[in-house]
């Protein structure tokens, strides 16, 4: 890829610095291939010299900002999880129609083999009659 950038702007490039293999490395790369073409072609345009260093990459995969960006980040104070949300909806509507299946799925809009199916992962027992 590096290559081909440097053709079509017809600069001759050795490769990237080790900084430059690094950050590009720890990158996430939201926009996959695209956007990693898209960061080789402007690091090719803005080298100055025979490499490529981390100046020449975006902000966004500099060390710095990467680090920050992937660092874990304090739980918001009332958030609950979505998997804790959607057991106590489960509980609830199982418990509200007396473990009728049938109408508790159709009150979450749920399939009855996918309401089973979240029972059974949540450990919920509908011991009440079924449908």
């Amino acid at each position: 890829m590096l290559c081909k950038a440097a053709g079509t702007f017809h600069k001759r490039l050795n490769g990237f610095t080790a900084e430059a293999l690094a950050a590009m490395e720890r990158y996430d790369w939201p926009g996959n291939l695209r956007e990693l073409e898209n960061a080789v072609e402007r690091a090719v345009l803005l080298a100055q010299g025979d490499v490529v260093g981390l100046a020449e990459l975006p902000r966004s995969m500099s060390a710095t900002r990467t680090s920050e960006r992937l660092r874990p980040r304090a739980p918001l104070a009332g958030v609950v999880p979505v998997a804790e949300s959607e057991e106590r909806l489960i509980r609830e509507a199982v418990a509200a129609f007396n473990g009728n299946i049938r109408q508790s799925s159709r009150h979450l809009g749920l399939s009855r083999s996918t309401l089973y199916r979240k029972m059974k992962k949540y450990h919920i027992d509908g011991d009440s009659p079924r449908q």
